[in-house]
């Protein structure tokens, strides 16, 4: 950092009822110092903080960093969450292509408790043996995705026990998926 050495027309002010001696001097005024910051600007196009400012901006920055310190734990916490639920999902589901389908759930957490809910309706259908896989679907015409359930069953009426899982449970949750799950059967 550079000194320079600026005349500023400053002139000491004494306090009421201060004597001024030769050798003491009362520093500036705030009007003095707000002139001399203003004349500094202008002479070097300095933008000048006072103490307060620069004071204020560390502890700013300092509250940021907290701040963003707790985010990013409270970003690990749930990502440990959502892969804990995610081991969880696919002890119920055959799950293809389990990268995809777990990116595709990261930010879709109502999709991820419509599957928890969905897994006893299912059994409950189609009986205990039914085998359930889950699917990620691309649809290249419209670039979008989706997750089908594919329900694999013995169930000699496996397509009007579809029908019958529809009317009694899905139709009344579908609007939590968002057009972004769907059920199919498999016989």
């Amino acid at each position: 950092m550079s000194a320079f050495a600026i005349p500023l027309p400053l002139e000491p002010k004494a306090l009421p009822g201060a004597q001024i001696l030769p050798w003491s001097v009362v520093g500036p005024s705030e009007q003095d110092t707000v002139t001399a910051q203003g004349q500094l600007q202008l002479l070097f196009g300095l933008e000048l903080e006072s103490h307060h400012l620069r004071t204020h901006r560390y502890y700013e920055t300092r509250l940021d960093g907290v701040n963003l310190l707790k985010q990013q734990s409270l970003t690990q916490r749930e990502t440990k969450r959502s892969n804990a639920q995610f081991a969880i999902l696919s002890g119920f589901y055959t799950v293809r292509n389990p990268v995809a389908v777990q990116d595709f759930l990261v930010d879709r957490r109502p999709l991820l408790d419509l599957l928890f809910a969905a897994l006893p309706k299912v059994k409950e259908t189609w009986g205990a043996d039914a085998r359930t896989e889950l699917e990620l679907l691309h649809d290249p015409e419209d670039d979008s995705s989706s997750l089908v359930v594919h329900v694999l069953s013995n169930h000699q009426n496996a397509y009007a026990a579809l029908d019958h899982f529809d009317e009694q449970w899905w139709l009344n949750r579908i609007g939590e998926s968002e057009g972004l799950l769907n059920f199919s059967v498999e016989p």
